[in-house]
């Protein structure tokens, strides 16, 4: 039988010290903090994995129209580049694989730049109990992140690597099976580094619990949201956009007199954010949410966003706000706005949704109409005005 302590694993013919792995990190010298990763070593290993363990396709599509040579038929021959049914899957498997990852490092750029525009000196904090505080970024680049400059650096190589990763489908790049799954496998790698990278921003530039056993419980579910109140419901995954409007509602007295809720990834970041904030589910559960009429203001940052979401909105009188450039849902830019103006011309001029990509402007535009009277509203009809919070919210 396998020995194990906390320190050491012994199995026949193995033996591991992970005290041996933590004095090592703590001699080896980070020089110049210089990103080291060289994909063809990792290609190496790639390609020795995929000779013992072959790709297996069942096509979901027999054609390609990837280029304006096709569309090709695949089924039992060439496409017009050469490309056979076989290869084309490969690259559909690279190509969706880039695109997960392009998703989670942009969410990551977004947020490492938001940390240097506001700490950019900071030391980052991780919890006391943890000895490798990035475990896949320090084991590919080297680095162990000390400054937001440090998470930069690594971003740098992740993007510049999805590059040649997105470059590689083009027509008349890469044209083999295991060099496709090779890169597919690349950016699985880089899309969870850029997971990572995220959340130490994240922890650092809002104070999210990092590893507690003591952290707050919340309400998960549509009972849980009290409709009595206006609602205000943010969608992606973003954690961004809805702190900035927790922090609103807080810093004028009003959390208690507004629901804030979260739907899909967003929910998870709000409750590590905040106690007072709610769960209303997963994507799944959001046209339900939507056609029940409840929420009066609809934010939108990245991800998990339906794509009829707008029009849905707008079917059951709820105002959108989009507030970034990954899904601005063909909305005018008020970004440049008095935050009075963008209110004024969503509660007089029956606008339906704009466009605030200025976090703290957008709180204006998300808090004051969901506490005010909608003459236009559909199926629930017209809300009364909360008294003193749009007094101060009009202020």
């Amino acid at each position: 039988m396998p020995r194990a302590s906390k320190d050491i694993i012994n199995v026949k013919g193995f033996h591991l010290e992970f005290g041996e792995i933590d004095e090592y990190l703590k001699r080896k010298s980070y020089y110049g903090k210089r990103v080291s990763v060289d994909y063809d070593e990792l290609r190496k290993w790639d390609l020795n994995l995929l000779s013992y363990f072959k790709p297996f396709y069942a096509p979901l599509c027999d054609l390609c129209c990837m280029c304006t040579y096709g569309k090709c038929d695949l089924l039992g021959k060439k496409g017009a580049c050469g490309i056979n049914l076989e290869k084309q899957q490969a690259r559909e498997a690279l190509s969706t694989a880039v695109i997960g990852a392009s998703a989670h490092a942009a969410h990551a750029r977004h947020l490492v730049d938001t940390l240097i525009e506001k700490k950019p000196t900071s030391e980052l904090h991780y919890d006391s109990s943890i000895d490798i505080k990035t475990p896949i970024s320090t084991t590919v680049t080297g680095i162990e992140p000390e400054t937001p400059e440090d998470l930069d650096r690594i971003m740098t190589y992740i993007e510049r690597e999805l590059t040649n990763l997105i470059a590689s489908v083009h027509t008349g790049q890469e044209a083999e099976v295991t060099d496709f799954e090779s890169k597919a496998l690349h950016a699985g790698m880089l899309d969870t580094m850029a997971l990572e990278l995220a959340d130490i921003a994240q922890i650092n530039q809002y104070g999210l619990p990092t590893g507690k056993a003591d952290t707050h419980m919340l309400e998960i579910g549509m009972d849980v949201i009290d409709s009595t109140k206006p609602v205000i419901l943010c969608i992606g995954h973003n954690i961004a956009p809805s702190a900035e409007i927790i922090d609103y509602a807080e810093d004028i007295g009003a959390e208690e007199e507004i629901e804030i809720c979260g739907l899909c990834c967003t929910a998870m970041e709000m409750g590590r954010y905040s106690k007072s904030s709610k769960i209303v589910g997963p994507i799944s559960r959001q046209l339900t949410f939507l056609r029940s009429g409840i929420p009066d203001v609809v934010v939108l940052d990245e991800q998990c966003i339906r794509s009829d979401v707008y029009e849905v909105c707008g079917e059951m009188g709820m105002v959108v706000i989009a507030t970034g450039d990954k899904c601005s849902m063909g909305l005018e830019d008020m970004s440049e706005e008095n935050p009075y103006r963008i209110i004024n011309r969503i509660l007089q001029e029956k606008i339906p949704g704009v466009l605030i990509k200025d976090g703290k402007k957008g709180c204006h535009g998300r808090c004051e109409p969901c506490t005010s009277a909608y003459p236009w509203q559909g199926p629930r009809n017209i809300r009364p005005f909360q008294g003193e919070l749009c007094e101060v919210l009009a202020l």
